[in-house]
């Protein structure tokens, strides 16, 4: 039984097969929030080829997006210094980018990672939650979008920090 469920498990990404790493708790818990109805938790894999970790089965783009747009204002909120990620994020910006080059940051949330580069950059985000939306641009990042699938344009760099992971189709994200 398992070994037909790894062979009929696809990576979303490049198609190779999943390797079962174990299952995932079904949750009541979403951004932040209940859920009326508990989420179905599923298996996580590891693709043989390139090595994404995903969970399968996986809700649709509509139903993740329904669900993030009801999360909570908070749940993803750091005070800039916070994070060594973004601190090493930012040093990285800071010797790579020349002073007004633009900056995309995909799932910026309230523009925490962005806030301390709008002096330096052209700040630019996409948010699917309005209200953390509002917030980056209170904090002077422009906000371009909700969705990367509708943006158009380049940017000089582009930075999605904890956002991969939630990508329908990531190799498309990528591009």
């Amino acid at each position: 039984m398992i070994q037909k469920m790894l062979k009929e498990v696809y990576c979303p990404d490049c198609g190779g097969n999943g390797v079962l790493v174990g299952p995932i708790p079904d949750s009541v818990f979403f951004a932040g929030r209940t859920v009326e109805k508990p989420l179905k938790g599923g298996r996580l894999y590891r693709c043989s080829l390139c090595t994404l970790g995903f969970r399968w089965p996986r809700l649709d783009k509509k139903q993740l997006d329904d669900l993030y747009k009801q999360g909570d204002e908070n749940t993803w909120s750091s005070a800039p210094t916070a994070r060594t990620d973004w601190q090493i994020g930012r040093d990285l910006l800071k010797d790579l980018l020349s002073r007004g080059m633009s900056i995309l940051d995909v799932g910026c949330f309230d523009g925490g990672f962005l806030e301390p580069l709008v002096d330096l950059y052209a700040c630019n985000g996409i948010e699917i939650y309005s209200l953390a939306a509002k917030r980056a641009a209170k904090k002077g990042v422009t906000i371009i979008g909700s969705d990367f699938a509708d943006v158009s344009g380049s940017f000089d760099c582009i930075t999605a920090f904890d956002v991969i992971e939630h990508i329908e189709i990531s190799r498309a994200f990528s591009r």
